[in-house]
């Protein structure tokens, strides 16, 4: 659940970071976007063309045989409504695209639904990376952040797969352009490439490393966070110069955190086993003590479980009452998963919730029991008993009719795990509950492992309950193999 969401959040940060909202890039000069008239995709393209300046006179409408003229062809591909539209342009007129209108047409085609271009999708494909690897020269930060982007969203559809050549050719202009990327370039790029399923060259991401290190009191807390995501989804390590002026410019803007900044940060760092510093730490939770109220379910969850897998027990005062609170104003709109989740961090980080909480995310989990995989159903009985609360009545039996109901499902640790949290609650389990356990013992025998057979007849001892005929022969019996 963790990955998911950190992707999930990902999504809408990169999504923030290619909005133009920090304005495009002319030539070498930043200009602000012209509000709602200038959309990414147009951005992309001023940027594209900022380096090599075309030329507006000379246009012959648009004979394929004829040059076309450049900002004519610029709206004609922005204007493309469908698969087929674009490969007629890039057919037609791809002798006289620049690299601005190659990285519209890459843009445009991330807008395109899934599915819909049947074979004239797969020829587009083919046609834009071979006119990728012949503009890709004129390129720099901006531009190639945004194309290596709209690349990695194709990818992650299943809609293409990069070629090895280009790959080669993506990572090579990135480390020839390294040192004149900014940090929304970095993080764009380094985000882009860790998407795609492709060989990652060792010495393009400690030349990103580097340049991070060089530019790192100029990022931003979204830029901070989207290029820690792309090391971690690397599987790189961090530098130690470039994470400490990370982590200290952190520090410096946490007052600019938004809430899913900072809990894909933190995420980040502890799913790498970077041990926060201190005073960022601290900065970051004080900043999400005092915009608690801007705080949504997903974001309560994560920031509380990554303090927990950091190790934090003592939030800074009045973080834990402020998440508390907004949790019990937000409890309407928590999924079934955050509900578990939450109870896991607050007993990981030793916090029992306050009545008031407790009640409200019982009667959430309850309405929300037909949802429960069996894995959670085990775990937010068992984190609730550690926290010494005895769970309502009405949770526990929905939960149970919904172990019943999903009995076909459950790994041996599933059925070890419930039995177990009843014999710890000290509950009796529904005799229909006991009866759908057993029957699934008995159908995943063979995936039991010795630990998980002790476990299972401890409990059904401890819970006095007889087992079927012939049950624990076939437990013992599999083992015996």
């Amino acid at each position: 659940s963790r990955a998911m969401m950190l992707r999930s959040t990902a999504r809408v940060a990169v999504a923030a970071l290619r909005s133009g909202s920090k304005g495009a890039v002319f030539g070498n000069k930043a200009v602000s976007p012209r509000g709602a008239l200038l959309s990414g995709a147009e951005a992309l393209v001023l940027s594209g063309m900022g380096s090599r300046r075309l030329s507006f006179s000379g246009g012959r409408g648009s004979d394929p045989k004829q040059p076309m003229n450049p900002t004519k062809l610029l709206h004609d591909v922005m204007a493309c409504t469908d698969v087929r539209g674009i490969l007629g342009m890039v057919q037609q007129h791809g002798k006289n695209f620049e690299s601005g209108h190659v990285g519209v047409a890459w843009g445009k085609m991330t807008q395109m639904p899934s599915g819909e271009g049947g074979g004239d999708e797969a020829e587009l494909l083919k046609l834009l990376q071979v006119l990728t690897s012949a503009k890709m020269h004129e390129w720099e930060g901006p531009q190639l952040g945004n194309v290596v982007h709209s690349i990695a969203t194709l990818c992650s559809g299943g809609r293409m797969v990069v070629g090895e050549k280009l790959g080669r050719e993506l990572q090579a202009r990135a480390r020839e352009t390294s040192g004149e990327m900014m940090p929304q370039d970095l993080a764009m790029f380094s985000y882009g490439l860790a998407s795609m399923s492709i060989k990652i060259d060792v010495g393009v991401v400690l030349a990103m490393q580097r340049r991070a290190l060089d530019t790192a009191f100029d990022f931003s807390p979204q830029e901070i966070a989207m290029f820690m995501l792309a090391l971690e989804m690397m599987e790189t390590t961090a530098e130690p110069g470039m994470l400490a002026a990370l982590q200290e410019r952190a520090t410096m803007t946490a007052k600019d955190f938004k809430p899913q900044e900072m809990t894909m940060f933190l995420l980040t760092l502890d799913k790498m086993g970077i041990q926060a510093s201190k005073a960022m730490l601290e900065a970051l939770m004080v900043r999400a003590t005092s915009t608690a109220g801007t705080f949504n379910p997903q974001d309560i969850t994560m920031l509380m479980h990554a303090l927990a897998a950091m190790g934090v027990k003592k939030p800074v005062t009045g973080l834990v009452d402020a998440m508390q609170g907004r949790a019990k104003e937000a409890v309407g709109m928590f999924d079934h998963d955050e509900v578990v989740m939450l109870v896991v961090a607050l007993a990981k980080i030793g916090v029992t919730p306050d009545a008031g909480l407790l009640d409200a995310l019982q009667a959430r989990a309850t309405s929300m029991s037909g949802k429960f995989q069996p894995q959670e159903i085990a775990l937010l009985l068992m984190e609730l008993n550690t926290l010494g609360i005895k769970p309502e009545a009405g949770l526990v039996e929905a939960l149970q009719e919904q172990a019943i109901a999903t009995a076909g499902s459950f790994m041996p640790e599933n059925v070890t795990m419930i039995l177990h949290v009843f014999v710890t609650m000290g509950v009796t389990p529904m005799p229909d509950l006991v009866e759908a356990m057993q029957t699934r013992a008995r159908q995943t025998a063979a995936a039991f492992t010795m630990q998980e057979v002790a476990m299972f007849e401890s409990a059904i001892e401890k819970l006095a309950v007889t087992p079927h005929d012939g049950l624990l022969e076939a437990l013992h019996g599999s083992k015996a193999k």
